[in-house]
């Protein structure tokens, strides 16, 4: 196997995992600002930290 034809390969297979973290860590706060303003406040000032 060539190293061209290896970093093909492997850039291939990690492609869609570096995608999938970025977009984890893209959408993380959205997603905590979301549920923090479902929450009754009263939850929230108990417990800040709790998701």
């Amino acid at each position: 196997m060539s190293r061209d034809r290896f970093e093909r390969s492997l850039f291939r297979a990690l492609k869609p995992l570096v995608i999938l973290f970025l977009f984890v860590i893209t959408a993380f706060p959205f997603f905590y600002t979301v549920t923090l303003s479902l929450r009754d406040i009263q939850e929230l000032i108990l417990e800040p930290g709790s998701i």
